[in-house]
């Protein structure tokens, strides 16, 4: 029995939880829209990323860990499943390294647009520039007013930096993305919708015409 259960809700239900694409393979879950998954460290294992069919190429949303290892599932999956037509586009969903990671390497790689929310493309751009040595007075005096102990500081301290280790350098320019905005992919109208929270302006993508969310972690 899960934690739904026990407290006297349905428990969750994953519609595609039998058809899970293993590494360097995809699932289709609506027309156009394939499932793909990248590995991560820690109990939750994976990302979930996205192809979206775009007429004569491909759309990607998020991307992966930074590394090797993402990166042979990527090519895998470019060999495979892309028809012999490009990737045109990489949405990010938000500056975090496990859906960023690999954006610059792949649109490097197509030559093509890295398309994301401008506060969480520039603050990527400058958290992957933070060095491990680069520990600023001001983050431990906020989070010891947080509540940390000097453990848990010691901890912020050892981890401060590793951002850049886990992402490509993000392209110079990019296309911005903003609340409300709709996005042609492959003939059909994705909403843009801004969220606050889990990151400065995390996009989720929705598309009426599938009834279906792309919601990154929002």
């Amino acid at each position: 029995m899960d934690n739904m259960s026990r407290r006297g809700f349905d428990p969750l239900t994953y519609r595609f939880e039998e058809q899970a694409p293993e590494l360097g393979e995809v699932t289709e879950v609506a027309d156009g829209c394939f499932w793909a998954r990248m590995p991560i460290g820690g109990r939750l294992n994976h990302i979930n990323v996205w192809l979206l069919r775009d007429g004569d190429g491909w759309t990607i949303v998020d991307t992966g860990l930074f590394g090797e290892n993402t990166q042979q599932h990527w090519r895998a999956i470019f060999d495979k499943y892309l028809d012999g037509k490009p990737v045109t586009r990489v949405i990010a969903t938000h500056l975090h390294t496990d859906h960023t990671g690999n954006a610059g390497w792949i649109c490097q790689e197509w030559g093509c647009e890295l398309w994301m929310s401008r506060s969480d493309f520039y603050m990527g751009k400058v958290m992957a520039a933070d060095g491990p040595s680069d520990v600023p007075d001001d983050a431990i005096v906020f989070y010891r007013r947080a509540g940390f102990d000097e453990d848990r500081l010691d901890r912020y301290r050892s981890r401060f930096g590793q951002f850049g280790a886990n992402i490509a350098p993000l392209p110079a320019g990019y296309r911005r993305i903003i609340d409300g905005q709709y996005i042609n992919i492959g003939g059909r109208e994705w909403r843009a919708i801004i969220g606050h929270g889990h990151a400065p302006e995390h996009v989720c993508l929705y598309c009426p015409e599938l009834k279906l969310i792309i919601g990154g972690d929002q």
